[in-house]
């Protein structure tokens, strides 16, 4: 599996778990959304270790993963209010 395909693997894994804390209206209370996101997060950065990547690179590819997961599941929520089909 390529890196582009293991950072969308992650992404996909990640936005519905934000999608579910943005939309419940209480981001920071939905439930065991941190513990969620922080072992796909690790899952992810051992399997690039594994690939032969260094940690640096990998803790920096499941961070960026986790960004863009929040910002596609903020953009997702918000086109919802706005009426528009997700």
């Amino acid at each position: 599996m390529s890196l582009i395909q293991r950072q969308d693997a992650l992404v996909a894994t990640l936005e519905p778990i934000y999608f579910a804390r943005i939309s419940s209206g209480r981001p920071g209370m939905c439930c065991q959304s941190s513990g969620q996101r922080s072992k796909a997060k690790r899952l992810h950065a051992e399997e690039l270790m594994a690939a032969g990547y260094n940690r640096d690179e990998a803790w920096k590819s499941a961070n960026d993963c986790d960004q863009v997961a929040h910002v596609n599941a903020d953009h997702a929520v918000f086109m919802a209010q706005m009426g528009a089909t997700v």
